[in-house]
């Protein structure tokens, strides 16, 4: 009797993890026109939870790939996720889990990179990045604004290190 009711449940976590697989995440990531030559997995962190979002980055291939492409598609995708039920998209590499953007960033950021100022997003995701422990992993910055500018764009560069590896 103990037998059946494991093979049950078994079952019952196979479909739960299928359905996480070919989501509405799924969908979303398959629809940006970024992800050529990225390596980007999305998955629900938990089979019994929407509330985090996987984003999780595996690689890239071939020669016309640059560092800041994986940060486009990380923005297209805020963009066509449909983000509701979200609390943070977690960024990962290669299965490891490494920030976190709480979803109401994610929301204005990819917004403004869609409609408005790309540019402005990409300055300003550093900023919006939260370590696995809750903390700002990288400055918020004022003052003039080529001075801004500068460690924004050294914070942008350093994310990108320090979330993909290249």
């Amino acid at each position: 009797m103990v037998v059946g009711g494991v093979v049950i449940v078994a079952l019952i976590g196979v479909a739960l993890l299928l359905v996480n697989v070919n989501s509405g995440p799924q969908r979303a990531l398959e629809s940006c026109s970024a992800r050529d030559g990225i390596d980007v997995r999305v998955y629900y962190a938990s089979p019994l939870s929407k509330t985090d979002i996987v984003f999780d980055f595996r690689g890239a291939t071939g020669s016309s790939v640059r560092r800041i492409d994986p940060v486009h598609l990380l923005l297209q995708f805020g963009y066509k996720v449909n983000s509701d039920s979200m609390q943070r998209l977690i960024l990962a590499h290669e299965g490891r889990k490494l920030f976190y953007i709480q979803s109401s960033d994610l929301k204005e950021l990819s917004r403004e990179y869609t409609v408005g100022n790309p540019v402005w997003s990409l300055n300003h995701v550093p900023e919006r990045v939260m370590g696995m422990e809750g903390y700002h992993a990288y400055g918020q910055w004022e003052g003039g604004w080529l001075g801004v500018l500068e460690k924004q764009t050294k914070d942008l560069n350093k994310f990108i290190t320090d979330w993909t590896g290249s």
